[in-house]
């Protein structure tokens, strides 16, 4: 029943707005060509991670998971938004997004290894439906807002548009599907009433980057290896300093759900 593809009369503008809570949120552009708004801002044109910094503030963090470096990055201002592609940011106060736009192309695209991604339309499925689709195995974790923790999916919770999915996959695979695209009026009343876990003092994800450069000449070192160590859980990320000679580790474990807090100690090497 899932064939690849939007129906041409679902090519239609429609609207969807999206709830981010205050602190981490897992999420992703639930239509396309969109234009999107911010209480009685301006709209913005969503093509890019830099459209939607600037919707949300140009300081506003934007992390993916790259499947070459296998790790989580902060996404640059060029990358551009697909409709399976599912991102994290962190917030200081709730916010909703209104969308308005087109349905996606009907396409998951996914590799081997950890995935995290969106279903680009509403096909009225549970995860149960998806992880048939996935594959026998496949698992599906999500973000739980209430508990702030990444935790696996119940078979019969509902896909919701907006959403961002982690799966792990022992091969590509690309999943086709026919649906209608996101809409909504609104965030439900179940979404705006449910509390949201935020601690101001503590994080699932934590950001350590610096720029490396020669103390007398301050020239920046390009292509050096830089380790980064978290002492509490002896967690360790490894990047290369790039032409400024500036460095990212992004820490985040969906798997343990790692908390990390003021007065936490890493270790650059």
């Amino acid at each position: 029943p899932y064939v690849a593809g939007v129906l041409l009369d679902e090519l239609r503008t429609v609207s969807f707005s999206l709830l981010l809570r205050a602190g981490l949120s897992m999420f992703s552009i639930p239509l396309a060509n969109s234009q999107a708004s911010i209480a009685d801002g301006a709209p913005v044109a969503i093509e890019k991670v830099g459209d939607l910094k600037t919707l949300l503030g140009e300081n506003t963090p934007v992390y993916y998971y790259s499947a070459s470096s296998g790790k989580f990055e902060q996404a640059s201002v060029e990358m551009e938004i697909a409709g399976d592609l599912a991102l994290i940011t962190l917030l200081l106060e709730d916010t909703i997004i209104k969308f308005e736009g087109e349905g996606w192309p009907g396409e998951i695209n996914l590799v081997p290894g950890l995935n995290m991604f969106a279903v680009p339309l509403d096909v009225e499925q549970t995860v149960g439906d998806l992880k048939a689709l996935l594959g026998e195995g496949a698992p599906v974790y999500y973000y739980h807002r209430e508990n702030g923790k990444f935790q696996e999916a119940e078979d019969d919770m509902t896909i919701e548009g907006g959403e961002g999915y982690i799966t792990l996959m022992l091969e590509a695979k690309t999943i086709s599907i026919d649906g209608i695209p996101w809409e909504n009026n609104g965030p439900s009343f179940r979404l705006l009433s449910a509390p949201s876990f935020f601690d101001p003092m503590s994080t699932l994800l934590m950001e350590v980057k610096g720029n490396v450069v020669n103390a007398n000449t301050n020239t920046a070192f390009n292509g050096l290896s830089v380790t980064v160590r978290h002492l509490a859980s002896n967690a360790v990320i490894t990047d290369t300093t790039d032409d400024d000679g500036q460095f990212s580790a992004v820490f985040l474990d969906i798997f343990t759900n790692q908390s990390y807090r003021v007065g936490d100690v890493f270790k650059i090497d």
